[in-house]
Parts: structure tokens; sequence; C-alpha cells
């Protein structure tokens, strides 16, 4: 066994002896279910009883499917870096051949795999939409780099759990708000440009593809400033 599967494999131990990473770890699954059949019989309620037509708004409610996931398994992934983090164990790994960035790159890697995989196989399972698969798999990309920013995000400002455990409600809101400005006009939507989890909603609502390669360029690069940044936060804070 790998020392890299090894670690998979304890922190996956770790995630379900702890109660409030334990209950993420359950969201994604439960969070497909219900957006399969949720969504469908809420459209069908919204018709009959109130002439109410959701399916113009089927791009948003995907857009925070796609966001949702992400954010569970980022803050269990922030959760485990904060563990880490504590008990000192960033710092033990400056003085192996693995070094501590490349321990952090393997620590924000995986997470960012498992949404990338687990949110396209779930957005392609619900298919209460059509969207080109092509389009999917890029907003997808750009919604997995969340992961690490919330990982990052919690491991490097709160001090402790209790602290981590706050800080990723009050993080969650910035996953909510690129739904809510898109109902805004749109030079109001670009104040919340700056945040990460903008880009992957507001790409989605792209119909063409030139700007659509815009959108996708520039989030991707608000993703990687953000992630370079917070992963200087945290070596400093290490230090």
């Amino acid at each position: 066994m790998t020392p890299y599967l090894w670690q998979i494999l304890q922190d996956g131990k770790n995630s379900w002896r702890d109660p409030t990473t334990g209950i993420a770890l359950l969201g994604p699954p439960l969070l497909t279910l219900a957006f399969r059949w949720g969504i469908p019989w809420v459209d069908t309620w919204l018709r009959s009883s109130y002439s109410f037509d959701l399916t113009p708004y089927h791009l948003w409610i995907l857009g925070l499917y796609l966001l949702l996931i992400p954010m569970m398994i980022g803050m269990v992934a922030g959760f485990l870096l904060l563990d880490e983090r504590d008990e000192g164990i960033l710092l033990y790994y400056r003085v192996t051949p693995l070094s501590e960035t490349g321990h952090l790159l393997r620590r924000l890697g995986f997470p960012m795999i498992l949404s990338f995989l687990f949110t396209i196989g779930g957005a392609t399972f619900i298919h209460f939409t059509s969207v080109s698969f092509i389009k999917l798999l890029l907003c997808t990309f750009l919604a997995s780099l969340t992961a690490p920013f919330l990982a990052l995000l919690l491991a490097a400002f709160a001090d402790n759990k209790v602290e981590g455990i706050a800080l990723s409600k009050i993080a969650s809101s910035i996953f909510i708000l690129p739904i809510a400005v898109t109902f805004l006009a749109p030079q109001w939507r670009w104040l919340s440009a700056i945040l990460p989890p903008y880009w992957a909603v507001e790409t989605l609502m792209i119909h063409h593809a030139f700007p659509f390669a815009i959108f996708f360029l520039m989030g991707l690069m608000d993703h990687l400033l953000v992630i370079y940044w917070l992963t200087r936060r945290l070596e400093k804070r290490v230090s």
C-alpha cells in the first residue's frame, strides 16, 4: 500500500469518527438524491398549486448543486487540515523529502478530484436540465476548485475546530451568494466576482462559446490566485 493510499484511508477513518465531518460526508449522496427526486416533485407541485413554472430556474438550481458538493467535501478537508496544523504535522513535513508544499498538494488534490468526480456523476444522475456535457464538465471542474479553497480558508483563519465550524457556516454564505446575485442587474453581479464560487455559476449561465471561454479562464485565474494566497497565509501561520 502506497503512503498516499494509506493516508486517504486514515483520513476516511478519522472523518467518520468525528460527528461533524461524518455528517458532512453523508451530505453529497443525500443531496444528490434530494435533487434527483425533490426538484421534479417541487416543480410539479408549483405548477399544479400556483401555476408557477420552475423550468427557467433549473440552470440556477444546477449551479447551486455544483457548489454545494465541493463545499461539503472542502469542509471535511478543511477540518482535517486544521487538525494537522494544530498537531504540528504540517511543520513535520518540512523536514521530510515530501515537504510541506508537497503534502498540501496531496492533501488538497484529493478533495478536488473527489468533488469533481462526485459532482459530475451526480449532475449527470439528477439530469433535470439540458446542458452540454462539455459545458457541464468545465463548470464542474471550476466548481471543484472551491473544495481546496474552503479547506485552506478554514485552516488559514480558524484558531481551532470550534472557530472552524463557525467559519464554515459563514463561508457557506459565500457559496449561496453567487446564486442570489444572478437575479440582480449585471453591474451589481460583478460585486461578487472576487469570490471564487461566483465563476462556476456565472460561467454556467453563458450560452455562447467565446464569452464562455473568457469567463472560464477568468474564473480559473481567480481560483488559483486565491488558493495561492491562502496557501502562503497557511504556511506563514504554521511557521
